[in-house]
């Protein structure tokens, strides 16, 4: 007999039936047989094969049940009341095949979308991809491109150029295909050692959730763009969050206060700062957000603090926040504003004067728990191209339509830089796939923020509660 629970799962199923033989023998003088085909062998056998399956079952429930030891699905469904996008999954990498004949095409030939295509990956197998996009091959053209992405995801996909070589579907006119640009984007899914790792940091976490958690999950809402986080000092952070106040606002206060450390504030954009010895106005400034003031001191009488406001359209406003008496040290109200023009850029004035001290703030959701939406910052580009005699169908179009998706994926606080954004006129930024047809550029300028730029290692640099935007590209030929 086993001298611990523990030893009897770890048992096998043989030793469980010479322990359960045992065992009846052991209770009954009468039942000695233990013959192969006895009744004592038959009921052993029985027993200790279904006690057997039920102990892997029981083992395999309780490591499905413990993050340290679960795996595949059973891990996912444990992580997710802790982290709520759950595991990563893999990315299809994404490029641009080009399909061709060795002679003019006799008519229009159709490439539809889903047409698949192949290269041999490194360890012998075909790595498969499929067109996206419905393209066709002019009549008299030799060649035409075709967006495409892996059929499945994982690094596997980023091929290098010149790897897609075998066209899987046959299209009638084609002879050949290949990519002239390597196929990025593709990662594998996230392992469950990397799941798990990722899920124990937010568990060991002192309190709530530190700042990389934070913007974890508040990037995991709906309508939410982008987060960024940044320590202010003193207890405060500052969270700019990419999205529609209208839309996300709701889900935003939830995600922060569910996730904000205890003690940490949520403050918004300092704008002002009114002290008995003298008051700091336009400190910082928004893109528009509702006014809050806080008092840095316990207010025993009720109390006005006047102040003036930029609206975002520029008019400058008048607002007002109302003390009652008993406000403690830390407290903020909303201000009473216009009401037609509820929002404020800036700061510029206030009237009060007085022995206690306060901060202005503006943030939208609910204080403790304010955020501010990024400043949008245009981005005018102006680009004049020499072409060569026989430049792709729509060029200048495709450029400009390069430029401004390179730019719409600029994140919160990343500088414009001269060199990140020129060679989208060579490559379009979505396919990575080479323009046909510049043979030089005669102007490339890019104005953002009153500063303009025109060289390799120039750049403008953005505040961190600012975003890029496209702006007005002109894209045109060199006289």
């Amino acid at each position: 007999m086993p001298n611990s629970f523990m030893e009897f799962l770890d048992m096998s199923p043989e030793e469980i039936y010479e322990d359960w033989l045992k065992f009846i023998t052991t209770r009954d003088p009468l039942l000695k047989d233990t013959s192969p085909a006895s009744f004592n062998a038959v009921l052993a056998e029985a027993i200790a094969s279904e006690f057997w399956i039920f102990l892997q079952l029981l083992k395999q429930k309780v490591k499905d049940a413990n993050i340290l030891t679960a795996e595949g699905e059973a891990l996912s469904e444990i992580v997710k009341s802790i982290l709520p996008e759950g595991r990563r999954s893999g990315e299809r990498a994404t490029g641009t095949i080009l399909f061709s004949r060795p002679t003019p095409a006799p008519s229009d030939i159709v490439i539809p979308a889903g047409t698949i295509c192949a290269a041999v990956g490194d360890d012998r197998t075909l790595v498969e991809f499929e067109t996206t996009e419905t393209v066709t091959l002019a009549q008299n053209a030799f060649e035409v491109y075709a967006p495409a992405r892996a059929i499945r995801a994982g690094t596997k996909g980023n091929v290098h150029a010149g790897a897609i070589s075998i066209i899987r579907t046959p299209v009638l006119g084609i002879t050949s295909c290949t990519n002239d640009m390597a196929f990025t984007g593709g990662t594998d899914m996230e392992s469950d050692e990397d799941l798990r790792r990722r899920a124990l940091y937010a568990i060991w976490t002192n309190g709530r959730a530190t700042i990389p958690l934070i913007r974890e999950h508040i990037d995991a809402l709906e309508g939410v763009r982008e987060v960024k986080v940044e320590t202010l000092g003193q207890g405060d952070v500052l969270l700019v969050i990419d999205g529609d106040p209208a839309s996300i606002s709701s889900r935003v206060d939830t995600a922060i206060y569910e996730n904000l450390a205890a003690g940490i504030t949520a403050c918004g954009v300092l704008g002002a700062t009114l002290r008995p010895e003298g008051h700091t106005f336009e400190i910082g400034d928004t893109s528009g957000a509702p006014v809050w003031v806080r008092t840095l001191q316990y207010i025993p009488v009720h109390l006005e603090v006047l102040f003036q406001y930029i609206t975002p359209l520029g008019q400058t406003k008048q607002g007002y926040a109302v003390f009652y008496a008993g406000t403690m040290p830390g407290d903020a109200v909303k201000a009473i504003v216009d009401a037609d023009h509820p929002y404020a850029t800036r700061i510029v004035s206030s009237s009060y004067i007085g022995s206690y001290s306060f901060d202005i703030l503006m943030g939208h959701g609910t204080y403790p728990r304010l955020w501010v939406a990024p400043e949008l910052q245009r981005v005018d580009i102006e680009l004049e191209i020499v072409m060569t005699s026989t430049p792709e169908q729509d060029l200048l179009e495709n450029i400009k339509t390069s430029l401004e998706t390179a730019l719409d994926a600029y994140k919160i606080g990343d500088p414009i830089e001269y060199a990140d954004l020129v060679k989208y006129i060579y490559i379009d930024y979505t396919s990575s796939r080479a323009f046909r047809g510049i043979d030089d550029i005669k102007l490339f300028t890019i104005t953002c923020k009153n500063e303009t730029i025109d060289n390799f290692g120039e750049k403008i640099v953005l505040e961190d509660d600012e975003r890029a935007v496209p702006g007005t590209i002109t894209v045109s030929e060199a006289e």
